[in-house]
């Protein structure tokens, strides 16, 4: 076994420079369902370039666009210009199916409506492919395409009634770095959870009848521990790994990410909280012919809720890069409404609330742009935090480098976890372990995504799976999970760690426990009820 070590959160040593996928701005436009009338002609519109769409496809345009004077001027002078639907991979058939099976919601549940995803539609802005020579007196319109984005967004949506939304788009980023150490190896807290003991007591702990899509980057198909991804590929995107400019301008790649985060979700070797779940692979990324890497992640995320049913689980990995700062991924509003979508098909999504180096960011002060607050409305994820325990196992402290809020639902190890190798990042030979050192809100959230497995496939296995809404509420409850301590005397802002005995004593039985003597005692609960229940079908039938 490997004892080298890996870090998956912000080196100041080693902060890359810049980001290889560093996205041009784009806009997005969401379409009046009532006042676009060819809406679904729209949506099977897809060009790169404007000057080399179809004649049928200039006419969707303008009549997609009647009252605005100067987009044809916008257009005409920048070539370059795409138009596509947002969630181009899924068609306009299967998009009615998924706007249509939505669940019932508990009293209290705040999520804003199912969002009209086939309403979404995506225009981009790229660099022509030759310069034309200008005198001193000329602009050239590349010049001013920064401003171009900003500005057809607001000609949209001030002088287009078809257009009820436009804004302007920047892409997803991430900060892994990775640093060799020798720390020791330690694994996740199975205590703190109370994971050994609930299994104790439910046989079927483990994640059976649960799928879950892991949308993020970076895996390897054959490791020994993860059988099941044999001869996988993504349901979405393309498997890649990020990479890096480092500070002399080289490019580096930065190991197996997904690799290490599914371990820890779905290893079937002692490591994997929910081994028995069957995992998927979404991509953050895409590479279309003839265009270039393009991030995927609302896509993914949707394309996801084509294979997935109330009580699975999507764990979100990325990050959302606004200014400098890393923040939860549905920071970006078409990432927000892909997780508002899953809540309302009874979806489970799991999201890390992002680090930043040094001292973290406290996301309830953060403004994205147009003015609005970051959590101003509640997608329905459950946010989690990282938490570390440097001087006894069961006292946690908030990561210096995680995000913080009100909103963060729960917390769990973001200190040195024992994960899957990764032998891009380590060198080491497939099928080893190594330590993840500072694993921060990427470990924390896969092991937060574990513990809903397990939930959730004791619920499916009662035929009746737990509701996002319902089971955030149990996994944040300060009555049955750990708090967080300080160091100052303020509050952490990280949620609780779960502890599943306690939630199993507030919320459960979720199954026949595995005792025989209290088998024996639910048996004879069991035919009491039976026999109530017919002596009360005896009176009625009277």
């Amino acid at each position: 076994m490997a004892s080298t070590s890996s870090h998956l959160s912000h080196d100041s040593a080693s902060a890359p420079t810049r980001s290889l996928h560093q996205a041009d701005p784009y806009v997005i436009v969401k379409f009046d369902r009532r006042q676009t009338k060819n809406l679904e002609q729209l949506y099977d519109v897809a060009f790169d370039r404007y000057d080399e769409a179809t004649e049928r496809d200039h006419k969707i345009i303008r009549d997609a666009f009647p009252s605005v004077e100067q987009l044809s001027d916008i257009v005409h002078d920048l070539p370059a210009v795409g138009f596509r639907r947002v969630f181009e991979s899924i068609d306009w058939n299967t998009m009615q199916g998924i706007l249509h099976r939505t669940v019932k919601h508990p009293r209290g549940d705040k999520v804003p409506p199912m969002p009209e995803l086939d309403t979404y539609f995506r225009i981009d802005f790229k660099a022509p492919r030759t310069k034309t020579r200008l005198s001193q007196t000329q602009t050239s319109i590349w010049d001013r395409c920064d401003e171009t984005p900003e500005t057809l967004a607001i000609q949209l949506r001030d002088n287009c009634k078809q257009v009820q939304q436009a804004f302007v788009g920047f892409g997803i980023g991430a900060d892994y770095t990775h640093r060799i150490s020798d720390r020791r190896q330690t694994s996740f807290n199975h205590d703190v959870l109370s994971l050994e003991e609930f299994r104790d007591r439910y046989s079927e702990a483990d994640g059976r009848r649960t799928r879950i899509v892991d949308v993020e980057q970076g895996w390897e198909y054959d490791h020994p521990a993860l059988p099941i991804l044999s001869g996988k590929i993504p349901i979405s995107g393309i498997n890649r790994n990020w990479a890096w400019s480092d500070s002399r301008g080289g490019w580096v790649n930065f190991g197996l990410h997904g690799l290490m985060v599914l371990g820890l979700v779905a290893a079937r070797d002692g490591i994997g909280i929910a081994p028995a779940t069957t995992p998927y692979l979404a991509s953050e990324w895409k590479k279309p012919a003839g265009r270039p890497w393009m991030e995927n992640t609302a896509e993914a995320i949707v394309t996801a809720l084509t294979l997935l049913e109330p009580g699975d689980v999507i764990l979100i990995e990325g990050q959302q890069v606004f200014s400098g700062e890393n923040l939860p991924v549905e920071a970006d509003e078409m990432i927000f409404q892909a997780i508002v979508a899953a809540h309302h098909l009874g979806i489970t999504v799991i999201e890390a609330a992002g680090s930043n180096y040094p001292t973290g960011r406290n996301l309830d002060t953060v403004t994205l742009p147009g003015g609005r607050k970051l959590f101003e409305k509640d997608s329905g994820a459950i946010l989690v935090a990282a938490g570390v325990n440097p001087d006894n196992p069961t006292r946690f402290y908030r990561d210096p480098q995680s995000n913080y809020g009100s909103r963060i639902d729960c917390f769990a190890d973001g200190d040195s976890i024992l994960a899957l190798d990764s032998p891009g990042a380590a060198g080491q030979t497939l099928g080893d372990y190594e330590l993840v050192e500072g694993g921060g809100t990427s470990s924390a959230s896969a092991i937060i995504a574990g513990v809903a497995l397990v939930l959730q496939g004791l619920n499916k296995g009662l035929s009746r799976p737990i509701h996002p809404w319902t089971l955030r509420e149990w996994l944040r409850n300060d009555n049955v999970g750990t708090h967080a301590c300080s160091t100052d005397g303020s509050q952490p802002m990280i949620g609780v760690m779960p502890n599943l005995r306690a939630i199993d004593k507030r919320y459960g039985p979720f199954k026949m426990p595995n005792h025989p003597v209290l088998k024996a005692h639910a048996k004879i609960k069991q035919t009491v009820n039976d026999r109530v229940r017919d002596q009360r079908r005896i009176r009625i039938a009277v």
